[in-house]
């Protein structure tokens, strides 16, 4: 993963998507990234299936569509 091509305050996530980095949920104001996966510290889309109206969670941190 590479930070360099993201502004700061942000880190490379999945699929080299630049998304903010977190502390809490409350840092994750995006739509598409509402949560914050603590282990690494930056928002994903979902942390479980409940964040995906029960559709799986992937390891990434997005829906299975």
């Amino acid at each position: 993963m590479q930070e360099s091509h993201c502004p700061s305050g942000e880190t490379c996530g999945a699929d080299w998507k630049c998304t903010k980095k977190c502390t809490s949920d409350a840092n994750c104001t995006e739509a598409g990234d509402p949560r914050c996966k603590l282990s690494v510290g930056y928002c994903v889309e979902c942390l479980s299936s409940s964040d995906c109206g029960g559709k799986p969670c992937k390891s990434d941190g997005t829906c299975d569509d």
